[in-house]
């Protein structure tokens, strides 16, 4: 987990950078703000998974509350963002698909250890 969230901020720093070179601030904006909130998203997710698999366990209630809390809280932050604050939405798109874009690199990066050795 740790290497996914380096490589999810080198990712969002390097979008944000070639989006100051290429665009205009609203889209680098818009990708600092959608990088940000799934970045904090699945920081809050890492910690209720560990949370409800840790030492000592939590309660299952507990566990799901939480995390339809931030479902909940997510989903208010999203639809906030889209409607409310001049964001550029497809630039926030590519800011949102951060984590996935660091989740496919770990594994290209695993791969190609394993093919190596």
């Amino acid at each position: 987990m740790k290497r996914i969230r380096i490589i999810a901020i080198i990712i969002a720093a390097l979008m944000a950078v070639v989006s100051l070179y290429f665009q205009s601030m609203q889209i680098t904006l818009s990708v600092i703000a959608g990088s940000a909130i799934v970045i904090a998203s699945f920081e809050l997710l890492y910690f209720i998974i560990s949370r409800a698999f840790g030492k000592p366990r939590k309660s299952a209630a507990l566990i799901v509350i939480t995390a339809l809390l931030k479902f909940t809280l997510l989903g208010f932050i999203l639809w906030y963002v889209v409607i409310r604050v001049p964001v550029h939405t497809l630039a926030f798109l590519v800011g949102l698909s951060t984590i996935v874009a660091a989740i496919i690199v770990d594994e290209a990066c695993n791969l190609l250890k394993r093919t190596a050795a």
